[in-house]
């Protein structure tokens, strides 16, 4: 088993902003190199114990810069979302994609933001990592992504 210090490390290109979920979580967008070479645009929940503590990286994904494009979008969209049900989704590849689903959380609409995968295309989809984030903070989200996800396609055509 490796250990995580001995995975390599991320080197942040850029840091396209973060988005408050509540006081103790907030979703960051960066554009990182990972030790293997590969660019993609991160989108990770980050989470502290109490104010005063250092923020600690939680759950979220990768993406190469036309899926973060294209996931900007659809979150940018969820804004207009009056009722609960599916904003859209994104194909990863056959056996990973991202749902955007608006839902009722505490009596407020919200966007769930959630990466769904499965083992082959013979099997059931099953919810992974993700978060939820309050509706009017969707087009920020969704322009950081755009932005992260051009750097990229700029940089890589």
């Amino acid at each position: 088993m490796i250990a995580q210090s001995d995975l390599p490390k991320d080197i942040i290109i850029r840091d396209y902003g973060e988005v408050g979920v509540n006081n103790d979580q907030k979703v960051r967008v960066l554009v990182v190199k990972d030790g293997y070479g590969m660019v993609r645009v991160s989108i990770q929940t980050w989470w502290q114990e109490s104010g005063n503590e250092e923020w600690i990286m939680g759950r979220g994904f990768r993406l190469r810069g036309r899926h973060s494009m294209a996931l900007g979008r659809i979150i940018a969209s969820g804004i207009k979302s009056t009722q609960e049900g599916r904003v859209g989704g994104l194909s990863i590849s056959n056996t990973q994609e991202i749902r955007v689903e608006a839902t009722y959380v505490s009596g407020a609409l919200v966007l769930e933001i959630y990466k769904w995968w499965r083992v082959n295309t013979d099997s059931q989809w099953t919810k992974s990592k993700g978060f939820t984030l309050e509706l009017s903070k969707s087009p920020l989200l969704g322009k950081m992504l755009i932005e992260g996800g051009s750097h990229i396609v700029h940089v890589q055509d």
